[in-house]
């Protein structure tokens, strides 16, 4: 266990004094005044490192212009800062999309490592922020885009370290920022409408070069049965793992200690089969006494555990167990995730889908580059995309559905099929995916109705039995919180995931965050409804730990904070030979 009374080492506190010479470096009291003085001369090096300048305190609004695009409008006005002026943006789409921003002259040449920080608040709908650095001729742009930005209300810090600026366009081939000689805050249409964005104090910092060495923990525990201690999590054999109980007098903890302070993106745990915590908190430290909680699980289903804390810095992680299905738990393997893990909800399910049966998630998180069309009618309501596996996106931007098919317990994904797409009589706009396997066929068709001040998409299957016997059929309609348009899509629109951060299902109703999102026109058997720690859907379907029965449930539904809630509805069929179903929802 760590002792009570861990602290940080003073630096302050190091003898300082001129060196002797000696004719040997060899008493004791010699080696411990040289690695005193090493120590110390490392604390001013990297104190020097990281000194911060004030770029802009925003006192002076005459040292920016206001960038806009056509009829765009937006105006500068001076407020009171935390600890004097300050800046806002007050902008007006004017019912067309586009960009405003505000920007000023600040030529500025980049060590190896340095971050930006400034201060933000603002009343504005959930348009899409962007910071850029941009070169002399205005060809090269470097950004860092945060897309339906949730803009707080009262001034809150913002940090960019040089990790997360990125090479937006331009023509010069190099990626690497070196030199840049404006700077620009952009607010780009995604909500549309009016609002303000206030900023202040704006510095710049040198830093020490990135630690990436490997993150590698020793880890302790506050109890654990027999053999089963707490080193046996990061000995890198699954065969072994930490046991203890529940009901342990002393309520059981791990602590994994990296050595020093750095920098990660996560947490992989590893449970051993039938033996896991369903419910425990995460926290950090850095000194190994006072601790922040930055994750807590509810209903974890074991197996393994991908928990994101995107751009932590700590020495010491912390998991307190709090309960599960048994009466102990055996956790195999706890394993410190590199910040690239989960820099964004994109990494992240990357990180996840690289590790995963190919089928459970988009072709896009796995690298594979997918194609799309548009659904829809010219000025309509909703417009969507049609993937060309069959994925149906339910609004620009929005989540999809898509669809699984279970027979005889085996589920076949998109990634089982032959798969092929066609247009209605070849060229009138609606789009059918068609899958085929050897135990049955799938078509997907995507189309809208209606007319453009009043549309619905509208999502059509048709499952058929290819085979020469009578088979039983669940067919699962997925919603999942991803896109059909694909992570490496970053520029106007970033694709990728899409959040659910509430999902309810009702009568054949789905609701997804507070919004009727479609309409089953068949009843559904059965519905499904989890949340990211409770499994995602996919995960459900392929084990088999879903209720399609007389008691199977008609309505569920989920709240995530992470935005990775999931859930299906649920058909199932008996099809005699050469037989077909068809569903639809609106």
């Amino acid at each position: 266990m760590l002792p009570t009374n861990l602290r940080r080492a003073g630096l302050a506190r190091l003898p300082f004094a001129p060196l002797k010479q000696p004719s040997k470096l060899g008493s004791a009291r010699d080696r411990v005044l040289c690695a005193a003085i090493v120590l110390l001369s490392s604390a001013l090096a990297t104190a020097h490192a990281q000194e911060s300048r004030v770029l802009d305190d925003f006192s002076d609004p005459s040292r920016w212009r206001v960038v806009t695009s056509n009829q765009v409008s937006g105006s500068l006005r001076q407020v009171e800062g935390i600890g004097g002026a300050a800046l806002c943006l007050d902008y007006d789409y004017n019912g067309v999309s586009g960009y405003v921003g505000l920007q000023r002259d600040l030529p500025l040449d980049y060590p190896e490592n340095y971050r930006f920080d400034f201060r933000l608040r603002g009343d504005s709908p959930r348009n899409d922020l962007q910071f850029k650095v941009v070169d002399a001729k205005g060809d090269n742009v470097w950004w860092v885009n945060k897309p339906k930005y949730e803009f707080p209300r009262e001034w809150t810090g913002v940090r960019y370290k040089k990790r997360h600026i990125d090479k937006a366009w331009g023509p010069d081939p190099d990626g690497v920022l070196r030199k840049s000689a404006k700077l620009e805050f952009t607010v780009y249409n995604n909500a549309g409408g009016k609002g303000s964005v206030c900023f202040d104090e704006l510095t710049f910092t040198t830093l020490p070069p990135e630690d990436r060495s490997p993150l590698v923990a020793t880890a302790a525990a506050s109890l654990a049965n027999g053999s089963g201690v707490a080193a046996n999590t990061v000995d890198g054999d699954p065969a072994s793992a930490w046991h203890a109980d529940f009901a342990a007098a002393t309520q059981p903890a791990l602590t994994l200690d990296l050595g020093k302070l750095r920098e990660f993106g996560g947490l992989k745990l590893v449970w051993k089969q039938g033996e896991f915590a369903s419910d425990y908190l995460v926290q950090t430290s850095d000194d190994g006494t006072r601790w922040r909680d930055v994750r807590t699980v509810v209903g974890g289903t074991g197996g393994i555990d991908y928990l994101a804390l995107p751009e932590s810095e700590a020495r010491y992680l912390r998991l307190s167990i709090a309960g599960g299905p048994g009466k102990t738990f055996g956790l195999a393997e706890a394993s410190v995730q590199p910040l690239e893990f989960a820099a964004t909800p994109n990494d992240f399910i990357k990180s996840i889908a690289g590790q995963s049966p190919r089928g459970m998630f988009p072709r896009g998180f796995i690298g594979e580059q997918p194609y799309w069309t548009l659904v829809g009618i010219d000025g309509g309501r909703d417009q969507g995309l049609i993937g060309e596996d069959g994925a149906i996106e339910l609004a620009r931007g929005g989540p999809s559905v898509e669809p699984f098919v279970q027979v005889d317990g085996k589920l076949s994904s998109w990634a089982d099929a032959t798969i092929s797409q066609s247009l209605q009589e070849g060229y009138l706009p609606i789009p059918t995916v068609e899958w085929k396997l050897p135990d049955f066929g799938l078509q997907v068709t995507a189309f809208a109705q209606g007319v453009p001040g009043d549309s619905q998409l509208v999502g059509r299957y048709r499952l058929t039995n290819t085979t020469a016997t009578t088979r039983d059929y669940v067919l699962a309609l997925a919603m999942l919180p991803f896109q059909v348009n694909p992570p490496t899509q970053f520029l106007s629109t970033v694709g990728g995931v899409s959040a659910i951060e509430s999902l309810s299902i009702s009568d054949g109703r789905v609701s997804l965050n507070g919004k009727a999102r479609l309409q089953a026109v068949q009843a559904p058997a059965s519905v499904l409804a989890t949340t990211f720690d409770g499994g995602m859907v996919g995960q459900h379907l392929a084990e088999g730990t879903f209720s399609i029965d007389g008691k199977a449930p008609r309505e569920a539904s989920a709240i995530d904070s992470a935005g990775l809630a999931s859930g299906a509805l649920l058909y199932t069929a008996r099809l005699a030979a050469g037989e077909s179903i068809e569903l639809a929802w609106v």
